[in-house]
C-alpha cells in the first residue's frame, strides 16, 4: 500500500448509491441482477433457473406437479464512480493552496473507498487540467493522477463547464461526485444538474471556505483579491460591511441548498478537513 493510500485509509467512508445497479460484475452494492448473494429474490422452477445448488426443498415438496424449485438471489454489484472536478482558479489559485489540498484529500479518500468497494473511479476536470482519468480500479493510475493534480494549481479564470462534462460521461448509471466551490451564477448549474440527474446518482460536494467571503478583520484596510481573476484592490473594512458580507455568504449557502434540493439533491459542505464520520452520517441520511 502506497503512502497516499495509507493516508486515505484513515479517511475512508461508506458511500451508497441511491439506486440498485443492474450490472453483472460482483461488487459491494445491493443490485438487481440474479446471481450469488444473500437477498432472496424469488423461487422458480429448476428448468427456468438450472442451478441445483440453490434447491428450495420446501417449495419442491409442496409442488403438486412434482417439479423441483430453486432459490434465486440478488447479486451485489459494482458501480462506476465519476468525479467532475472544478479546476478554475478559485479552487486553488494563489493563496488558496490549502483549499486545493483539502479538495484532493477528499478525492483521495473517495478513491480509496471506491477501491475497497470494488468500484471503478473516473475523474475529469473543468477547465481541463491534464488528461482525464478513465474509470479504473488501478491504484497506481489513480495515485499518479492525484499526484499530478497536487503538483498543478488551478489558474484558469474561466468558469467550470459542468454541462460539457456531464454530456461526455458514459451512459451506464453510476454515482457522480460534483466537486466545486460553486462560485458561479446558480442558474448556470441547472443544465448540468438536469443532464446528470436524468441518468446518475449525483452527490454535490461544496468546498466551502467562509473566510473567502467574510474578512477576518472587522475594521481597517485590507487587500482583497478576486479568486478567479487574481485582481487585487484595497478595501476599507468596517463592522457594517463585515455584517453585509457575512449575510451575503449565508444567502449564497441558502441559494445553493435551494438549487440542489430542487433536483432532489442534498449537498455536502466540505469544510476544514475530510471528516469520515460526517461523510458516513451524510450518506446514512440520504
Amino acid at each position: 500500500m502506497t503512502s497516499g493510500w495509507q493516508r486515505a485509509a484513515s479517511r475512508e467512508f461508506d458511500y451508497r448509491p441511491g439506486f440498485r445497479p443492474r450490472g453483472l460484475m460482483p461488487g459491494a452494492h445491493k443490485g438487481l441482477a440474479a446471481g450469488a448473494g444473500h437477498e432472496l429474490r424469488d423461487r422458480v422452477s429448476l428448468l427456468e433457473h438450472p442451478d441445483p445448488r440453490r434447491l428450495a426443498l420446501r417449495s419442491s415438496v409442496q409442488d403438486p406437479f412434482n417439479q423441483l424449485h430453486v432459490h434465486v438471489f440478488n447479486q451485489h454489484s459494482r458501480i462506476p464512480v465519476q468525479v467532475l472536478l472544478d479546476a478554475s482558479a478559485s479552487m486553488g489559485g494563489r493563496g488558496l493552496e490549502r483549499k486545493w489540498a483539502l479538495t484532493l484529500d477528499f478525492i483521495e479518500a473517495l478513491a480509496f473507498s471506491a477501491w475497497r468497494f470494488g468500484d471503478q473511479l473516473g475523474l475529469a476536470t473543468t477547465p481541463v487540467l491534464g488528461e482525464p482519468l478513465t474509470a479504473t480500479r488501478s491504484e497506481s493510475l489513480v495515485q499518479s493522477t492525484l499526484q499530478r493534480l497536487r503538483e498543478t494549481l488551478p489558474q484558469a479564470a474561466t468558469p467550470p463547464d459542468f454541462d460539457g462534462l456531464a454530456h461526455a460521461l458514459p451512459a451506464t448509471p453510476g454515482m457522480v461526485f460534483l466537486v466545486s466551490d460553486f462560485h458561479l451564477p446558480v442558474r448556470d448549474l441547472e443544465p448540468a444538474l438536469a443532464t446528470l440527474t436524468a441518468m446518475h446518482d449525483v452527490v454535490p460536494i461544496v468546498v466551502w471556505n467562509e473566510a473567502e467571503m467574510v474578512p477576518r478583520r472587522r475594521f481597517g484596510f485590507m487587500l482583497a483579491r478576486d479568486a478567479e481573476t487574481g485582481r487585487e484592490r484595497h478595501i476599507w473594512v468596517r463592522p457594517g460591511l463585515a455584517r453585509k458580507l457575512q449575510l451575503a455568504a449565508e444567502e449564497r449557502r441558502q441559494a445553493l441548498l435551494r438549487l440542489f434540493r430542487s433536483f432532489g439533491l442534498e449537498p455536502f459542505f466540505l469544510e476544514g478537513r475530510v471528516d469520515s464520520s460526517r461523510l458516513n452520517a451524510y450518506f446514512a441520511d440520504r
